[in-house]
């Protein structure tokens, strides 16, 4: 009996080690969805992306598993109707990618300096996207904790998201998840109010960009159904609901699967989102 108990707590002990790997943390992310157990895959991959940042010793390896551990809070908050963990899981990607940003040499985003960026910029392809990332995860989750938390917290973080998503650009990844910096950008100057720094103008610009640079191949809409909702959004306050529609009414048709490798839980829900728009027009 003792020989069995023993075995049984090795059996255990085994298995808990050998859960916190790189391939398990992958996979629970690759299995998340706008369901119940995929929300549990995601909420394992935050778990396994914690353990790995905190068990190994190499920095930049640090750095990408908080990065990962912040996208999959922040799909965590996305996924959720509950209010209040939404703005439990966004604050938990803020704390997740700012530790990424520290250990990648910014301390503050809102006080990066000319000669910093410079210097970034002079770092290796794969260390300069790293950074990318960390701000680009680090910015969507500041962007839905404000929304969650009201009008003004969103007015009050605006500033330093706008701030966040610039950095990108500034550090020459403006294409980074199909122009992120971009969209957010845009969406940002089209939802604020023109009294308080909205620019219709510069969402047009930011937004449009967006969709152009990164069309299906031969259609009109992107392959992240997000830049499409927002410059749906945006055609339709400016009066171009049939270019709306056309946007719209092609991106549903397309298959998930061909959009977006990876991401195709996000193709689907922004399907299901375009189709409620559409539905108001």
């Amino acid at each position: 009996m003792k020989a069995l108990f023993v075995a049984a707590l090795a059996l255990i002990s085994t298995t808990a080690f050998a859960a916190a790997t790189p391939e398990a943390a992958e996979q629970a992310y690759a299995a998340r969805d706008y369901t119940q157990p995929g929300r549990a895959s995601a909420a394992e991959a935050v778990k396994l992306f914690g353990e790995l940042a905190q068990t190994t010793a190499d920095k930049n390896l640090k750095a990408q598993y908080l990065v990962k551990q912040a996208a999959s809070s922040f799909f965590l908050g996305d996924s959720t109707a509950d209010n209040n963990e939404k703005i439990a899981q966004f604050t938990a990607g803020m704390g997740s990618s700012n530790a990424a940003l520290k250990i990648a040499g910014i301390n503050d985003v809102n006080n990066v300096s000319d000669a910093d960026i410079a210097a970034i910029t002079k770092r290796s392809k794969d260390e300069v996207t790293l950074v990318a990332e960390a701000l680009y995860v680090y910015g969507i989750n500041l962007g839905q904790w404000g929304q969650a938390n009201g009008v003004m917290q969103s007015l009050n973080k605006w500033p330093e998201l706008r701030t966040t998503m610039e950095l990108i650009v500034k550090v020459g990844a403006k294409g980074l998840h199909e122009y992120g910096a971009y969209r957010t950008l845009g969406r940002g100057y089209f939802k604020i109010p023109a009294l308080l720094g909205g620019d219709v103008a510069k969402a047009q610009k930011y937004l449009s960009t967006a969709v152009n640079g990164s069309l299906a191949a031969g259609q009109v809409y992107s392959v992240n159904g997000y830049n499409n909702l927002f410059y749906a959004d945006l055609l339709i306050d400016q009066g171009q609901e049939d270019q709306a529609k056309k946007l719209l009414q092609d991106f549903i048709k397309a298959d998930a699967k061909t959009l977006l490798p990876g991401y195709e839980a996000e193709t689907r829900q922004s399907q299901r989102l375009a189709a409620e728009m559409l539905k108001n027009l």
